[in-house]
């Protein structure tokens, strides 16, 4: 409990800005946009905004994010950024320490607009004991998984932590965005 509580914490500055527009929710079946459950994405108005600055306002931020971005981002010219990478702040219920999550997250252009598409885990793992342990959305092949074959959430605090990173994400390029809109030097 005390690491669900240091977790929520650290999202805290993001969870105050956050609006429950455009935000994903995971399923049995993956992430889905949170308003309209039928689509994979969620989509971010910039009126007036061309193709290319959006392009060049993300990447620009993105880079500030990672150590080494040539290594987390795969980029498509003024069309999509994909992002690879990992977070290590997730909790297993009956385990003792944080797992990591392993995915991918692209970012699709066009005039006026950009596409979030839903994250997609490669996978879910910690060293809680001597050998790995795996985590998986749904299915019979991880040592344990967030929903069972019937589609019951079995693990609620680990929805929701990543629930809160790909939340924090888009929170973060949101204001990103507004940041570079206003900045001029």
């Amino acid at each position: 409990m005390k690491k669900l509580l240091y977790i929520l914490l650290l999202f805290s500055p993001i969870l105050a800005l956050a609006q429950s527009k455009g935000e994903f929710i995971l399923t049995p079946n993956g992430f889905v946009n949170k308003d309209d459950v039928s689509l994979n994405y969620v989509l971010i108005d910039y009126p007036g905004e061309s193709q290319t600055d959006l392009y060049k306002k993300t990447l620009k931020y993105l880079n500030t994010q990672f150590t080494s971005p040539k290594d987390a981002l795969s980029l498509v010219e003024n069309e999509s950024i994909t992002i690879n990478t990992i977070d290590n702040r997730v909790p297993v219920q009956g385990y003792a320490g944080l797992f990591t999550v392993n995915y991918t997250l692209t970012i699709e252009f066009k005039d006026n607009k950009l596409r979030i598409l839903a994250p997609s885990i490669n996978q879910i793992y910690g060293y809680p004991v001597r050998d790995v342990i795996t985590i998986g959305v749904t299915g019979d092949r991880f040592n344990k998984t967030i929903y069972n074959s019937k589609g019951d959430l079995k693990l609620e605090k680990t929805k929701q932590v990543l629930e809160l990173i790909f939340k924090s994400w888009i929170i973060r390029t949101k204001l990103a965005m507004e940041k570079a809109k206003s900045d001029t030097w």
